[in-house]
């Protein structure tokens, strides 16, 4: 391993809440790893691993945490020994990445269990980012990576729209979104917006989920989102 992070092993086992959805896994004794850890590392990691410190396109402007726990280095080509983790996270990052086939075999590779979270292809679809290159779904123990299209004027237009609605109040995003009202309408209006939102990431209509371990093991695949004929398979 390289850096200035230092493995911390957890006694015992803990159970911790992951991603937007606050999924919950146990994690069985030994270090945490948080990969693509960006604005807002794990509170639970032992190690955060980011690749980009300079450029924070891809965190809407928000500036990557550097404290001890950092590592620097590539998600596809992880710094670090075969299984040197209890657990590792990966939080809306495999949407961002070139290889994300090389990235779920780094994530089993170092890890004895994980958990990956992305925004679901029906979210990526509605509430699209430019900077994301890939809609992901799952079909059982495989994760799909579908290449994004270009989308047609008509869902252009409705997206574009969608997202100015769903973000409002968000103006730190980068993107044009509907401002609040002022005074206690604004304060209603961003408390709706926080319990609607909160609902949808409970529910996991908003994202695609894998929990893994050495003993559940997945694959994944990138497909072409238009033929979605196969090009690249991860067989464990």
């Amino acid at each position: 391993m390289t850096g200035a992070a230092q493995l911390k092993n957890h006694g015992g086992s803990v159970r911790l809440r992951a991603g937007w959805s606050k999924t919950t896994l146990t994690a069985g004794p030994g270090p945490i790893l948080d990969v693509g850890s960006g604005a807002f590392p794990h509170p639970h990691a032992s190690v955060i691993c980011e690749r980009n410190l300079d450029d924070n396109t891809d965190r809407h402007g928000a500036s990557a945490v550097i404290d001890d726990r950092l590592v620097v280095g590539d998600a596809t080509s992880l710094p670090f020994r075969d299984g040197a983790f209890a657990l590792v996270i990966v939080s809306h990052v495999a949407e961002h990445v070139e290889d994300p086939v090389a990235l779920c075999r780094e994530l089993q590779r170092v890890a004895h269990s994980g958990y990956i979270e992305t925004p679901s292809a029906l979210a990526e679809t509605l509430l699209p980012e430019p900077f994301h290159q890939w809609k992901v779904s799952r079909r059982g123990r495989r994760l799909v990576f579908a290449r994004k299209s270009v989308s047609s004027k008509r869902l252009e237009w409705t997206s574009r729209h969608l997202y100015r609605w769903f973000y409002i109040g968000q103006e730190d995003r980068g993107r044009p979104v509907v401002s609040l009202p002022p005074g206690a309408a604004g304060m209603i209006v961003a408390r709706m917006r926080w319990v609607i939102v909160g609902v949808l990431n409970r529910t996991h209509v908003l994202h695609t989920r894998m929990v893994f371990s050495a003993a559940d093991p997945f694959d994944a695949v990138v497909v072409d989102d238009q033929s979605r004929r196969s090009s690249e398979v991860l067989a464990n």
